[in-house]
C-alpha cells in the first residue's frame, strides 16, 4: 500500500527516529516522506534507501497556500493511499488537506503527552487542545506512542472511537559489542542526550551534577543533542553558574548513537512534562547502559524498575539513587538489572510488533 508520511521536520528526535525506522523496516508497504520545514538529519539515508521525499519551508507568514496546494499535487500525483501525520502541525495540515482530497485515508500519530504552561509553547497548546478537537472525526485512526499520552489526550479526542496505542519499536544493536561492556569505573560516565530545551530541563540536570562536586564524586557528564554545543550562550551560562566546564564534554549528533550508550555508565534524562516514550530510555537498556528516569509518561513501562524511576524535579531522589548505583557493593546487583532490562526490552519494544500493530491498522481502515 502507498503511505505517504507528512512531518514537520526530519530533525535528531524521538518522532523522526520512529518513523525512520518503521519506513526503513517495512516491507510490506511503500513508504514517501513530505518533511513541512527544511531540516533533514537523515537526508542521506533516504537517498542510499531509495525513499522518496519532499522538503518544503512552510511558513503561515509566505507560501503557505502555495505549498498545501503543492503537497496535495503530490498525494494526488502518487496515488497514496495513506496519509499519516507526525505530530500536532502536521496533524492539523493533513486535515485540511482532507477537505480538498477524500481520496486518501487519514491517520493521526500524536507523540506528546502533558503540557506546562510557561514552559510549553502557546501555539501547541492551543492546537493540541482547541483546534485539533475540532477535526477529530476526520482521521481514520489516532495513534498514540503511549498509553500515558492516550489518557492524556482521551478527553480531548473523546468523539473518535479508533484510538489505539503503538509504542515506538526498536532494532538490537550489535550484540558481541554490547558484551564489552564494562563496569563503572572510578571516573563515572553519566550520559545525557536531549536537544537544548525547556522541556528536557538542563538546569535540574546542573543542579544534581553540583551536588555531585559538593560530595567529591569523579565524574564526567557527555552532553548530546540538537544545540548542544559551545555557541550555545545560554547552556554555557547554566555551566557556568554550576562551575561545570570541567566535568562537562560536548558530544556530536550521529545517526547512529549506540556507539556514545556503550561509553556511558549511567544514562539521565530530567524532563518533567511532554514526554510521552522517550526512545533514549530504550536504547541505552538496549546497550546495556543503566538509566535512571523521572516518573513521567512512558517511563515506568520501559524501565520497569522502581530503583531506577525517581519523583521528577526532586533532587534528593535523584541523587540517593544514584549513589546507590555507583556503589562498587551493588556491582553484581547492577548487572542482573541490566541483563533484566535487556531481555524484557527484546520482548516488549521489538521493531518487529510495532510493524505488526501499524499493519494491522492499517489494514483495518
Amino acid at each position: 500500500m502507498k503511505i505517504t508520511h507528512i512531518i514537520n521536520s526530519l530533525g535528531n528526535g524521538g518522532a523522526e527516529k520512529n518513523l525512520m525506522r518503521l519506513i526503513l523496516n517495512d516491507k510490506q508497504n511503500s513508504h514517501e516522506i513530505i518533511v513541512l520545514k527544511k531540516k533533514n538529519f537523515y537526508k542521506n539515508i533516504l537517498k542510499r534507501d531509495n525513499i522518496k521525499f519532499y522538503e518544503f519551508d512552510l511558513s503561515l507568514n509566505r507560501n503557505f497556500l502555495r505549498s498545501l496546494k503543492k503537497i496535495n499535487s503530490i498525494i494526488r500525483i502518487n496515488k497514496s493511499k495513506i496519509l499519516m501525520c507526525w505530530m500536532y502541525h502536521s496533524c492539523l495540515l493533513g486535515s485540511l488537506l482532507k477537505f480538498f482530497n477524500n481520496k486518501f485515508k487519514l491517520i493521526w500519530n500524536i507523540r506528546h503527552s502533558s503540557f506546562v504552561f510557561g514552559k510549553s509553547k502557546l501555539t501547541t497548546i492551543f492546537l493540541a487542545r482547541l483546534l485539533l478537537p475540532i477535526f477529530q472525526l476526520l482521521p481514520k485512526a489516532i495513534i498514540f506512542n503511549s498509553s500515558y499520552s492516550l489518557k492524556v489526550h482521551n478527553f480531548f479526542f473523546l468523539l473518535n472511537n479508533n484510538k489505539v496505542v503503538i509504542r515506538n519499536g526498536f532494532n538490537l544493536p550489535n550484540k558481541i559489542n554490547i558484551n564489552k561492556k564494562k563496569n563503572i569505573s572510578n571516573i563515572v560516565k553519566i550520559g545525557f542526550v536531549g536537544r537544548f530545551s525547556p522541556q528536557k530541563n538542563h538546569k535540574f540536570f546542573f543542579k544534581f551534577l553540583h551536588q555531585l562536586i559538593i560530595k567529591r564524586v569523579n565524574f564526567i557528564a557527555y552532553l548530546v543533542g540538537d544545540k548542544i554545543n559551545n555557541k550555545n550562550l545560554k547552556l554555557k551560562e547554566l555551566i557556568k553558574n554550576y562551575k561545570l566546564f570541567k566535568n562537562i564534554k560536548y558530544l556530536k549528533e550521529k545517526q547512529n548513537i549506540n556507539m556514545y550508550y556503550r561509553k556511558f555508565d549511567i544514562l539521565i534524562t530530567t524532563s518533567f512534562y511532554g514526554e510521552s516514550f522517550p526512545n533514549v530510555l530504550a536504547e541505552s537498556i538496549l546497550n546495556r547502559t543503566i538509566c535512571l528516569a523521572p516518573n513521567i509518561g512512558e517511563n515506568y513501562f520501559i524501565i520497569n524498575n522502581k530503583n531506577l524511576i525517581y519523583q521528577k524535579n526532586n533532587l534528593e531522589d535523584l541523587f540517593k539513587k544514584f549513589i546507590k548505583l555507583i556503589n562498587p557493593k551493588y556491582k553484581n546487583q547492577l548487572n542482573l538489572i541490566k541483563n533484566n532490562l535487556y531481555e524484557r526490552a527484546k520482548r516488549k519494544l521489538s521493531i518487529n510488533i510495532m510493524l505488526k500493530k501499524y499493519n494491522k491498522l492499517i489494514r483495518s481502515i
